[in-house]
């Protein structure tokens, strides 16, 4: 998600250092990051806790508000192109998440 920072320093293949720890990321590192070949970002804050938790379906309540909220984050983006069509759904599901735990 862009404005996320990464945790650590994320290596392509070769082990050269593709972007560093505390890199703050942007719309052009996530294309980077697809071109390159990286799955997924090690992102500060994250905690396995929060993934397996994510890994769970939403409540639906939570999910549509989330949606509406990310829609603004979004709205400067082409929300057309596959992969911001898909950081778009997975912040949805990540916000909805946490909607869930505030309540």
């Amino acid at each position: 998600i862009p404005g996320t920072t990464v945790a650590d320093d994320v290596r392509l293949g070769d082990g050269r250092v593709a972007l560093p720890k505390g890199t703050v990321l942007s719309s052009a590192h996530l294309t980077a990051c697809k071109a390159w070949g990286i799955p997924a970002l090690p992102i500060a804050g994250e905690t396995s806790k929060a993934r397996k938790t994510d890994a769970a379906e939403p409540d639906a309540g939570h999910l549509a508000q989330a949606a509406r909220q990310q829609l603004k984050a979004f709205r400067h983006t082409d929300r057309s192109h596959p992969m911001m069509a898909e950081l778009l759904r997975l912040s949805a599901i990540r916000k909805a998440h946490e909607l869930g735990r505030k309540s």
